[in-house]
C-alpha cells in the first residue's frame, strides 16, 4: 500500500474498522478521533461482550461519534463488518483471532498488539521490555500509530 491511498487527511472516505479492547483500544479510537477530525471519514468498534466489564469501549466511542458493537459469536461479528464495509482493519489488543472471512473485507489492515507473539505468549510477560524498546528506539506507540496511519503503513494479521 502506498502512502497517497490510506491517508486520513485527503484522499476518499474511509471506513474504518477497529477491532480491540483495553487501553490499547481506547488510545486507538481517539488517535483517530483527532487524525479524522470530522473529515469524510467513519469508525466502527467491535469489542467483546465478557471484556465490556472491565473496559466498556462503547464509553469511548459515544462522545467520539463513532458506533461500537459488544459481541461473541463469530458470525455477529462478520454480519457487523460485512454491513459496515471497511477500507481499513485496525486491530488494537482484540483478544480473538480475526478471521480470514472479515480480513478479505478490505485490502488493508493493521494489527498492534502488546506482546510479541508468539514467542512470549501474551501482553504481560513483555509489556515492559517492548514499552523500553521502543523507548531506546524513540518511538512511542501513539506517535508510531499517527505515522503509520498518516504515511499508510500496513501489515495483514495472520
Amino acid at each position: 500500500m502506498d502512502g497517497a491511498s490510506m491517508s486520513l487527511v485527503g484522499g476518499g472516505r474511509q471506513n474504518i474498522l477497529v477491532f480491540g479492547w483495553g487501553a490499547a483500544a481506547e488510545v486507538v479510537l481517539r488517535i483517530l478521533a483527532a487524525q479524522t477530525n470530522g473529515r469524510a471519514s467513519k469508525v466502527c468498534c467491535i469489542s467483546h461482550v465478557v471484556q465490556a466489564k472491565d473496559c466498556n469501549l462503547q464509553s469511548v466511542c459515544e462522545p467520539l461519534g463513532f458506533g461500537c458493537y459488544l459481541l461473541d459469536s463469530p458470525d455477529e461479528v462478520l454480519n457487523v463488518a460485512r454491513t459496515f464495509e471497511p477500507t481499513l482493519i485496525i486491530s488494537a489488543s482484540y483478544r480473538k483471532k480475526i478471521g480470514k472471512r472479515i480480513l478479505e473485507l478490505c485490502k488493508d489492515s493493521i494489527n498492534f498488539h502488546p506482546s510479541l507473539l508468539p514467542r512470549h505468549r501474551g501482553s504481560g510477560l513483555v509489556f515492559g521490555p517492548s514499552l523500553r524498546a521502543m523507548l531506546r528506539l524513540g518511538l512511542h506507540a501513539t506517535a508510531w500509530l499517527r505515522i503509520s496511519i498518516v504515511a499508510g503503513s500496513s501489515t495483514k494479521s495472520t
